[in-house]
């Protein structure tokens, strides 16, 4: 079994990751880790350094993660990518083909909701394969 488990670089997501492992570790799936960093477009030679920097923060954070699946008996895949994440995350899908793809939704305000568009929800449109979607705990 493939699970693909989008990580944000965040506590929470992280937080996630070891409950699916947790949960799944006794089949020994083979995970892919996969992180978007958002690029921000028609940026200044200053938002380029700050996108970079943010790039390589997470990155560093992915290892992290990986390494840490590794330690605990399970196989996986890194994939770091920069771009808009419904778009990437959507070609690491078709790419890698996994099984099942696991997100963890982040609790929005209100006004969030209103402006933010739902990854959870553009998956679940058109992501052609098994979806978790881990509720805000």
């Amino acid at each position: 079994m493939r699970i693909m488990y989008c990580h944000d670089g965040t506590d929470r997501a992280q937080d996630g990751l070891e409950r699916v492992v947790n949960f799944f570790k006794g089949i020994k799936p083979e995970m892919i880790l996969v992180s978007v960093a958002e690029d921000i477009l028609d940026a200044s030679l200053e938002d380029e350094k700050i996108t970079r920097e943010y790039e390589c923060e997470r990155s560093a954070v992915l290892r992290k993660a990986a390494e840490w699946v590794t330690e605990n008996g399970l196989d996986v895949d890194v994939m770091m990518a920069t771009g808009e994440p419904r778009t990437m995350i959507m070609k690491a899908i078709e790419k890698q083909s996994p099984d099942i793809v696991v997100i963890a939704r982040k609790e929005k305000s209100a006004m969030e909701s209103v402006f933010q568009k739902s990854l959870s929800a553009y998956l679940v449109k058109n992501a052609a394969c098994h979806l978790f979607i881990m509720g805000p705990s």
